[in-house]
């Protein structure tokens, strides 16, 4: 299995600020971990995330994934108590798993978001939404889920995702949480 850390996402990367509905510099989320810190929560969140693909749960529902499915985690995004986090997973299939393959490409790209929350360093992650199906192209689809998750959330009048995009520090007290996290 191949897992990629990729460092902290900076959030200079909603530079689209032109955008007018990324999140305003007065709300933007600055927060940093160190990189041990963030290793090790990412191979926590990976080993949870390799469960739910053997067991066929949330984004790994449909049979297209299998035990060579590839999971990797771009980003993950923590509030100012590093409790609370937003993680985009980008997965890595074969072509010929799809129900109809681009034989062009050897292999396709689904992603999506989990919110995670952290204690007693046990992350219990939920799934937050969003698919991205079938991309050819990694990074492509890396900057339209920043795209979409730092710029489009806050006008997409979706109770579900909430109001807040997801590097706005609002969100992390948000009513998302407990909608997600209701047993907790």
């Amino acid at each position: 299995m191949i897992v990629s850390f990729l460092k902290v996402c900076s959030f200079e990367s909603c530079k689209m600020q032109s955008a007018e509905n990324c999140t305003s510099n007065q709300y933007l989320n600055h927060f940093k971990i160190k990189k041990e810190f963030y290793s090790m929560d990412s191979l926590a969140i990976y080993q949870n995330l390799k469960i739910k693909l053997q067991e066929h749960n949330d984004i790994f529902k449909s049979k297209e994934f299998f035990n060579e499915t590839i999971i990797n985690i771009d980003t993950i995004i923590y509030n100012d108590t590093f409790s609370r986090m937003a993680i985009f997973v980008i997965i890595k299939n074969p072509t010929n798993r799809q129900l109809m393959s681009d034989t062009r490409y050897n292999s396709y790209f689904v992603g999506t978001c989990y919110l995670g929350l952290k204690k007693d360093n046990l992350i219990k992650l939920s799934w937050y939404g969003l698919n991205f199906t079938n991309s050819s192209d990694r990074a492509e689809l890396s900057k339209l889920m920043r795209k979409t998750y730092f710029c489009e959330i806050s006008s997409a009048n979706n109770s579900k995702l909430g109001k807040y995009n997801l590097d706005d520090i609002r969100f992390w007290d948000s009513t998302v949480w407990v909608q997600k996290f209701s047993n907790e």
